[in-house]
């Protein structure tokens, strides 16, 4: 059985990977992993996001009905003028060319967001084919994270411990 942490692990360095297309991750941007988050939750992550003066992607994981652990979801927490900006329920994206990824916020709000090493950039304009985009990242994802070789050239993954 594979392991939940590998799990997470496998799917933060294949986003990241998607989303920076070998550039290397730098201070101001985390990618991290865990459980949906509830109001609390998210109010947690942007205060943390805020203290830290870091924007974070929070990728959520629950299990599906077949008992095994996928992603289900997208968070953005933007920190821009000590006030943090929340986007839940995202989806990633991958443009025809395959090179690097961009995050679609729910269809109400505009534009969708790039990683830059350093930070989320909001980005004017959602793309024409979101449907087979959101397919397109889906199989690339699925493909980056079972063959599992990334060497951390992009990102230090660090694995914390659950909260009591």
């Amino acid at each position: 059985m594979i392991d939940t942490t590998d799990i997470i692990r496998s799917h933060v360095q294949a986003i990241t990977e998607m989303l920076l297309g070998g550039r290397k991750m730098k201070g101001g941007v985390a990618i991290v992993g865990g459980a949906p988050l509830d109001i609390e939750g998210r109010i947690g992550v942007g205060s943390m996001a805020k203290e830290a003066a870091t924007d974070i992607v929070h990728l959520e994981f629950a299990q599906a009905g077949d008992g095994n652990l996928g992603m289900t979801g997208i968070n953005l927490f933007a920190v821009r003028d000590d006030i943090c900006f929340v986007q839940t329920g995202c989806r990633l994206w991958l443009p025809r060319t395959g090179k690097r990824a961009a995050i679609l916020p729910k269809s109400h709000v505009p534009g969708r967001f790039r990683l830059s090493p350093r930070e989320l950039i909001q980005v004017a304009g959602k793309p024409l084919d979101i449907e087979q985009g959101i397919e397109r990242a889906q199989v690339r994802l699925t493909r980056l994270v079972e063959r599992g070789v990334f060497g951390g050239t992009q990102a230090k993954v660090t694995v914390l411990p659950k909260a009591a």
